[in-house]
C-alpha cells in the first residue's frame, strides 16, 4: 500500500492515475480522498484507505470518495464510533429477536436491503414468498420501534444497519 501527499493538489485525470498504479506492479488499488488541508490530513487518509478498500472489493484500479456513492457510508461507519455504535444497537435488537424467537429477520432483511428494499427480489433469492419476506420487514419495524415510520424510512435505517 502506498500513500501519496501532496499540497495544493490538482485533480488526477484517470490516465495519471493509472500511470501511477502501473508503477507498483502486480495488482494495486488505490483510494484517493478529497483534497483537505494538512490540519485534516488524519480525515483525508480514513477516506483514501476506505476508497482503497472499495477498489479492491469491486475490481477497479482506483476509486475516488467522489465515486463512492453510498459505499461513503459503510466507510464512515467503520471509522465512526457513534455511527458504528447506532448501527450495532438496530442490529443487535434484530439478532436478539431471531435469538428470541427462533426466526431469520436479519439474513431476511440484509438480502431485502441488498435488492433494493424489492420484497418480491428478496424472496426470490431466499427461496420464499413475497408475503414471507414483506411479514418479516413488519416484524422488523415493530422490533426496531418503528411503527410509525414510512416504508422509506424503515428501508434508509435498515440500509444503514447494514452497510
Amino acid at each position: 500500500m502506498a500513500l501519496l501527499v501532496a499540497d495544493d493538489f490538482e485533480s488526477l485525470e484517470a490516465g495519471d492515475i493509472e500511470v501511477l498504479i502501473a508503477g507498483f506492479g502486480g495488482h494495486c488499488a488505490a483510494g484517493l480522498s478529497e483534497v483537505f488541508g494538512t490540519d485534516w490530513a488524519d480525515g483525508a487518509i480514513v477516506e483514501a484507505l476506505g476508497c482503497g478498500e472499495a477498489a479492491k472489493r469491486m475490481g477497479h484500479s482506483a476509486v475516488s470518495w467522489d465515486m463512492l456513492g453510498p459505499d461513503a457510508f459503510r466507510v464512515a461507519r467503520q471509522n465512526g464510533w457513534l455511527l458504528e455504535r447506532a448501527c450495532a444497537a438496530g442490529l443487535d435488537r434484530l439478532a436478539a429477536s431471531d435469538a428470541e424467537a427462533g426466526s431469520n429477520l436479519v439474513e431476511s432483511l440484509r438480502v431485502y436491503v441488498a435488492c433494493g428494499g424489492d420484497a418480491n427480489a428478496a424472496a426470490e433469492r431466499l427461496c420464499q414468498h413475497p408475503n414471507s419476506v414483506r411479514n418479516r420487514v413488519n416484524r422488523a419495524r415493530a422490533v426496531l420501534a418503528m411503527e410509525d415510520a414510512t416504508d422509506k424510512q424503515l428501508f434508509a435505517y435498515l440500509s444503514m444497519i447494514f452497510l
